[in-house]
């Protein structure tokens, strides 16, 4: 009777166990990343980090510190970044500092097969406002994401399709 369930918990244990890191990216958190693209304030840190990725990606406004990542392209991929948020991910101290704008953001992704699957988020530079989104303590230290070979960063297509992108600094204003 105890082995099925002792099975059983190492079944559901399993998942958690294979997230592996999948590497980083910073954001700043700007006045236009604190509003939507009809101009209205958002209410929520995970809707303000899900507008600066598609400000990135779709529109084109960065920020000096926002970086460039290969996940969070496509509409899908935001949808997919807002789901991992909701519901308490980001620590309160960090989900204040979000909606006062102004900071910089540090998003540690985790994943297996190549997909992500969970993001931890705290203030890039140890800003000491609170740990990051997965697990209690601050987020562990992960390699940038790399450049893809042969591909300058650049922001999605005109109509929001991923384009390939790589990782670097913003281009010069």
């Amino acid at each position: 009777m105890r082995l099925p369930f002792f099975l059983a918990v190492l079944a559901l244990a399993a998942p958690a166990a294979a997230q592996s890191p999948m590497g980083s990216y910073q954001a700043f958190v700007g006045q236009a990343d604190l509003v939507n693209s009809r101009g209205e304030r958002l209410t929520e840190a995970w809707q303000v980090l899900r507008q600066d990725r598609a400000n990135v990606h779709r529109f084109g406004i960065r920020q000096p510190g926002d970086e460039i990542d290969p996940y969070f392209g496509s509409l899908d991929g935001r949808a997919a970044m807002e789901r991992m948020l909701q519901g308490g991910a980001i620590p309160g101290p960090v989900a204040g500092a979000i909606m006062g704008g102004g900071v910089a953001v540090r998003v540690d992704l985790y994943g297996q097969g190549g997909a992500v699957t969970a993001l931890a988020v705290s203030l890039a530079g140890g800003g000491g406002s609170g740990g990051g989104g997965v697990g209690t303590g601050p987020a562990p230290a992960l390699p940038a994401l790399p450049a893809l070979p042969g591909q300058a960063p650049q922001a999605g297509g005109a109509d929001g399709s991923p384009q390939p992108i790589g990782v670097g600094p913003p281009p010069a204003q």
